[in-house]
């Protein structure tokens, strides 16, 4: 049977040594409250650290009626689920870092790939909310890291939170990355050993606390804009 939010939640109590929720959105649990707080959070820093299998989507992008102020001649609004952009027009902007070919900005309806291109496809990190379509190790990293999350309030530890950290960052987070981009299609994703190296969750070891970890250089990655 698939997990569900309160599922994840229970997990990551488990891991604090906290008794079971009935409901995530019990507003009598201490429990429940907590991880109701930081679930949503912890679930889309997770999917934009990595280009998840599951969470992969594509997209034909609408021109929009009103050209960019300067620089690009066209611009494209992304998608309502985007969290992560992976590939521009058969150009993996994950491989090849910062692009300087496109930018995507923010604007006032949402954000935008600001481009010399009359037609755009995507694929993208999405926001995917239905636990029905985690995969289980994602799961397994969800709970861990909602477990560091939660595991000062419910335990007044500093140092459990900083195991939690460390499990998830030595063993589980690099599993699931390994086992993902393993399963990936030919060339659609880096290496194995680059998905490591280029998860901010993996590479901020020297954080205290989970609030603390990186989201990447310039407060983004590879030139994309904070979520």
């Amino acid at each position: 049977m698939a997990s569900s939010s309160t599922d994840i939640a229970n997990y990551a109590l488990a891991k604090l040594g906290s008794k079971r929720i009935q409901d995530i959105n019990d507003s009598n649990s201490k429990g429940a409250m907590l991880a109701l707080l930081h679930y949503d959070q912890a679930r889309k820093s997770l999917l934009r650290r990595h280009r998840w299998n599951f969470a992969t989507l594509r997209a034909a992008l609408t021109q929009d009626a009103d050209a960019p102020a300067w620089g690009y001649k066209y611009q494209y609004a992304v998608p309502a689920d985007f969290i992560r952009l992976m590939v521009v027009n058969n150009q993996d902007v994950w491989e090849s870092g910062r692009a300087d070919w496109f930018e995507l900005e923010g604007s006032d309806t949402g954000r935008r790939i600001l481009i010399n291109s009359e037609s755009v496809r995507i694929k993208y990190v999405g926001d995917v909310n239905n636990t029905n379509h985690f995969d289980d190790l994602f799961i397994e990293a969800l709970s861990l890291f909602l477990a560091a999350k939660m595991a000062r309030a419910m335990t007044g530890s500093d140092r459990k939170e900083q195991l939690l950290l460390e499990e998830l960052e030595g063993t589980v987070l690099p599993d699931a990355m390994q086992t993902n981009a393993s399963e990936a299609h030919s060339g659609e994703n880096p290496p194995v050993i680059d998905a490591i190296q280029n998860s901010y969750l993996v590479r901020a070891r020297g954080s205290r606390h989970a609030d603390e970890w990186p989201e990447g250089p310039d407060g983004g990655t590879y030139g994309l804009p904070t979520a």
